[in-house]
């Protein structure tokens, strides 16, 4: 019996279409129980600079379209010296509880639907913490995503050394002897 060409794309389609998707003359090569790779996350386009102590400023993680068929869930590490202060995962008509830490050192949320799909950014805000180094630095994070991570990285700037400076004496307005005089520290 001979069939036609076009009938058996037409086969090669339809069950290619019942597996899974694969496009026709993939399912021969697909071993059975093999893996898909994950597409990762990818990574924010900009670095925040932040200032210690100063305001939060966001970093932003690009969506990619694409569709998912189960509830996903994010994990975020803040990057050293820093603390995660809000998350906006930008979910539109279904349920996306937010955690973070009491310390800020890290943060997640989930998406709690079916058939979804990543096509707003998420939001970090992020501030630099009361520990931050005075010399500053940069300090990577990360975001795990469907069991793969990112990373996501901050520039903490050099603070500016303060001024003290004062004596000590029993009558107000009087130096006394161990006056100190005033230095930058």
């Amino acid at each position: 019996m001979r069939r036609s060409t076009a009938a058996c794309t037409v086969l090669a389609l339809g069950a290619s279409l019942l597996l899974g998707g694969l496009a026709p003359g993939a399912t021969a090569a697909a071993a059975p129980g093999a893996v898909t790779a994950l597409r990762a996350p990818t990574p924010p386009s900009s670095v925040p600079d932040l200032d210690a102590p100063g305001p939060a400023r966001t970093v932003e993680f690009p969506p990619d379209g694409r569709v998912r068929s189960s509830p996903g869930h994010v994990q975020i590490q803040a990057p050293q010296y820093t603390r995660i202060v809000r998350v906006d995962p930008w979910c539109s008509g279904m349920s996306c509880p937010v955690s973070i830490a009491p310390d800020g050192s890290s943060a997640g949320f989930s998406m709690q639907s079916n058939n979804w799909v990543w096509s707003r950014p998420w939001k970090v805000d992020v501030v630099a913490a009361d520990d931050a180094p005075m010399a500053g630095g940069r300090f990577t994070g990360t975001l795990t995503f469907e069991g793969v991570a990112v990373d996501w990285t901050v520039n903490i700037t050099e603070g500016t050394p303060g001024a003290f400076g004062g004596y000590v004496s029993s009558v107000p307005g009087e130096e006394a002897p161990g006056f100190v005089s005033s230095t930058p520290i």
